[in-house]
C-alpha cells in the first residue's frame, strides 16, 4: 500500500495511492500519526528536501 500527502483546495490532504489516482483519507489524518512517528522520524532522515505531491503519483 502506497500513501501521498498532496495540496488540495482545502490545504494538505492524505491519501491512498491506487495505479494513477489518489484516495483522499478522512480531513484531517496526516501520515506520520497514520504510520506512526518512527515511521515519520525515519523518512525524514533519509530526504534530501521537503517533499510535496501532486494528486498523480506519476509526477515524483
Amino acid at each position: 500500500m502506497r500513501f501521498a500527502t498532496y495540496a488540495s483546495a482545502d490545504g494538505d490532504r492524505a491519501g491512498v495511492i491506487n495505479g494513477d489516482l489518489i484516495h483522499a483519507l478522512p480531513r484531517g489524518t496526516n501520515l506520520i500519526e497514520l504510520l506512526g512517528p518512527r515511521c515519520g522520524r525515519r523518512a525524514s532522515e533519509h530526504s534530501p528536501s521537503p517533499m510535496r505531491s501532486s494528486h498523480s503519483p506519476s509526477a515524483r
